[in-house]
């Protein structure tokens, strides 16, 4: 009787087909979030979609999030149910109110005085967030001498749904850094940003328009204390500013040659006179 051994078939599945989301993983994801109940977006990654559903913010900075699972920069319930996706996986999802925003509590709704309203030059009107100290509320109510307002957050009470596509889990450190770095200066392109590890030491370069970015110091602060954060190994960081010598382009060289060309002929002209 013969015996045969058939050979094994190795999966075919690729490496990156074999990532998965785990506890301290960096990860770009894409995101639309919606009130449950009514179906109303009230976040997304996606350009197109916040300007269909009437959210779009021109400051906002649209495309893949960062996330680092665990860090708390995203709902606990949201994080966790990123946990054991794949890269390029999409899931649905929703979170109840005791993992999100918490259940609306009455004793949160207050009415405040108009006049107090009237000596901060606001004219209060129904679905108006205002802040009040160091409080943000929305308006409910206008009435005679008093504004009925809302300190419960604006989600508080309902169960979120998420439809999030994990576009890439990140495990390069210089691809970790960069989005470390756009993270607080978000309209930098990845390209421009020239990342290079030397032991302790890191060195970013950054191209010369940051320079004139608001808070530019305060964001490279950020980006330090994240940096020393995930990179314990790491004890330097110098950030280096790239500035290029602008060359004057060939149309303001014409230019520039056919004006001397007209003031010596001037000058000859006058001294034939």
């Amino acid at each position: 009787m013969r015996c045969y051994i058939m050979p094994q078939t190795k999966s075919k599945t690729t490496a990156s087909s074999q990532k998965v989301i785990s506890d301290n993983t960096f990860v770009l994801i894409e995101y639309t979030a919606r009130e449950k109940e009514t179906g109303k977006v009230f976040d997304t990654t996606s350009e197109e979609v916040a300007k269909k559903e009437k959210i779009y913010d021109e400051h906002d900075v649209y495309g893949h999030k960062l996330v680092i699972i665990g860090e708390g920069w995203f709902l606990k319930g949201f994080e966790d149910r990123l946990k054991n996706l794949k890269e390029n996986e999409e899931k649905e999802f929703e979170i109840p109110p005791e993992e999100a925003f918490g259940p609306r509590d009455p004793s949160k709704i207050e009415h405040i005085s108009l006049k107090k309203f009237v000596r901060e030059g606001i004219d209060p009107k129904p679905g108006m967030q205002v802040r009040i100290g160091n409080r943000v509320g929305t308006v409910l109510r206008v009435g005679a001498g008093r504004v009925t307002v809302d300190f419960n957050h604006p989600l508080a009470g309902k169960t979120l749904s998420y439809s999030v596509k994990v576009v890439k889990i990140i495990d390069n450190d210089v691809e970790k850094v960069k989005h470390l770095v756009k993270r607080r200066i978000s309209d930098l392109e990845l390209d421009k940003i020239n990342i290079t590890f030397n032991k302790s030491e890191l060195d970013i370069m950054l191209p010369d328009d940051v320079l004139y970015q608001r808070d530019v110091e305060i964001a490279k602060r950020g980006i330090a204390r994240d940096i020393f954060k995930y990179f314990p190994q790491i004890k330097v960081i110098r950030f280096i500013e790239e500035i290029k010598k602008e060359e004057p382009r060939a149309e303001e060289e014409g230019k520039k040659e056919a004006n001397e060309e007209a003031k010596a002929k001037n000058t000859e002209a006058k001294k034939e006179a």
